[in-house]
């Protein structure tokens, strides 16, 4: 397999290799299988090779066929860092950058009964969406309307809301309801300091008897507040620092007695309780599913739904999962 890389303005020819051994030329970013992965001699300076893992489990060696590698010597495995991008001076071969490779799997995937991203999405730059695909098909595709914008939150495509154009996407009959706990992932940019804004919103489509649905709803505002709110007005909120026109990843997340957290990425935590619970048919992005209009203004890129109250360690690994998903 080939294809054209280009790295600090190098082209590389991407390889993607099997086996035991793999002898490199220059101008190849190798994606590698196997334990073994030579760089040639003899060839001029400023060259340059890149090796990589095909996953966080593959430990390929790099080794040099003349002179060192990052001061081993020929012959001899390149024990760390394994990967990286390798220049040449005439002699021996330098490490110029290391390469991360991240474990590419979604954390709790098997509890993960909803998701919404933007990444995802089959969509070209400036389309108006009038429908947006559950990727796990827990709730199923929301219809209403938003922009895809294909950089639209750090470099990476985001749902862009206008509440000028009363944009949102709803379902009033998910595919599969989910009764608590629940685990809520929401990424996101509010781009409006003045008003309130709810970004995703769940409600059972019915009414406590005075006319209110029952249900929760996630609601970000200009005076330091994200908070869960619902219908029975029972209210939870954790006050962080104005800073609009920021990307952040929120959590909300509680059990089947109404208890939970609300977490933002920098992990700062409130916990709450009394939340009404229950099984929600009514599902929404960029509003509330309910009536409060209060429409979202920024972008949304990704909405994850669990069906389970995570804690701590799982959390963080969900967190660091979008971070380096949507570039922070």
């Amino acid at each position: 397999m080939r294809n054209t890389f280009y790295s600090q303005g190098n082209p590389y020819s991407i390889v993607r290799t099997t086996g035991t051994t793999y002898t490199a030329s220059v101008g190849e970013l190798i994606v590698a299988d196997e334990t073994e992965v030579t760089l040639p001699s003899g060839v001029d300076a400023g060259s340059v090779i890149a090796v990589r893992a095909a996953s966080p489990s593959v430990s390929p060696d790099v080794v040099g066929a003349n002179g060192s590698v990052d001061g081993f010597s020929a012959g001899t495995t390149h024990q760390e860092p394994k990967v990286g991008e390798y220049i040449y001076d005439g002699s021996n071969w330098y490490l110029r950058n290391e390469i991360e490779v991240r474990d590419n799997a979604i954390p709790d995937s098997g509890n993960l009964h909803a998701q919404y991203d933007a990444i995802e999405e089959s969509a070209s730059d400036g389309d108006n969406l009038t429908s947006i695909t559950d990727h796990q098909s827990g709730f199923g595709s929301l219809s209403g309307s938003a922009t895809y914008d294909s950089d639209g939150l750090n470099g990476k495509p985001a749902f862009i809301f206008d509440p000028a154009n009363s944009d949102e996407f709803t379902s009033s009959s998910v595919d599969a309801p989910l009764s608590s706990p629940q685990t809520v992932y929401i990424v996101n940019r509010l781009d409006n300091a003045s008003g309130s804004y709810n970004a995703v919103g769940f409600s059972r489509g019915v009414n406590d008897g005075s006319g209110a649905e029952l249900g929760y709803r996630t609601r970000f505002d200009g005076s330091d507040k994200d908070s869960l709110k619902d219908a029975n007005a029972n209210g939870y909120a954790a006050t962080y620092a104005t800073d609009i026109g920021t990307p952040h990843i929120h959590c909300f997340v509680f059990d089947s007695n109404g208890d939970g957290v609300i977490e933002r990425d920098d992990h700062s935590a409130q916990t709450f309780s009394g939340l009404s619970t229950g099984s929600y048919t009514d599902f929404g992005i960029g509003n509330d599913a309910q009536t409060d209009q209060q429409y979202w203004e920024g972008a949304i890129p990704a909405v994850y739904v669990y069906g389970a109250s995570h804690g701590t360690t799982t959390r963080a690994d969900v967190f660091s999962y979008l971070e380096g998903k949507y570039g922070f």
